[in-house]
């Protein structure tokens, strides 16, 4: 039977064989500053005002110089960190509330996403409805040079370097 889709399942053993993908799935810690400094901030966390205790405790050492290469992976752990706990520490904890899709993009999603690729030179993220050059590109495949271009469909969240796009998602 042929294979007509371009999404594999790895799990299917007979296609994986058919298609001779020998490939171990297993995934490799990442350990690093960063998720040491997560670590350090769980433990022994089992209050908010402990929590508070050490995200007031500075994340550079005082001998060194805050290095964006260096440091900044830290900074957004701690960034993040700092905000959800001041949303708990809230007298009305806004985590609580229904709130709008832009909202949850401005207060939460921006600072856990696109704040954590800042390190990723040629990555661009691009949100609010943005619309896919990929899709635009597929609906005027066949279009007249005579005729109006066709819009592409709108997603929330795009990441591209230049014009390739890599994810889409919706919020």
């Amino acid at each position: 039977e042929p294979i007509c889709s371009n999404i594999i399942d790895t799990t299917n053993k007979h296609s994986m064989d058919r298609l001779e993908i020998k490939r171990d799935y297993t995934w490799v810690s990442v350990i690093n500053e960063a998720t040491k400094y997560i670590d350090e901030l769980i433990n022994n966390s089992d209050t908010r005002d402990k929590f508070r205790r050490k995200l007031q405790l500075p994340f550079v050492p005082p001998d060194e110089t805050y290095s964006f290469n260096k440091h900044y992976e830290m900074n957004w752990v701690h960034s993040f960190a700092n905000k959800l706990l001041s949303f708990f520490e809230a007298p009305r904890n806004p985590l609580l509330d229904k709130h709008s899709e832009v909202w949850l993009n401005c207060h939460i999603l921006t600072l856990l996403i696109d704040d954590c690729f800042l390190t990723c030179e040629e990555i661009q993220i691009h949100r609010g409805e943005e619309m896919s050059l990929a899709s635009i590109e597929r609906k005027n495949l066949s279009r007249e040079e005579s005729e109006k271009k066709r819009p592409g469909h709108k997603i929330d969240i795009l990441f591209r370097i230049d014009d390739m796009e890599y994810f889409g998602s919706e919020t």
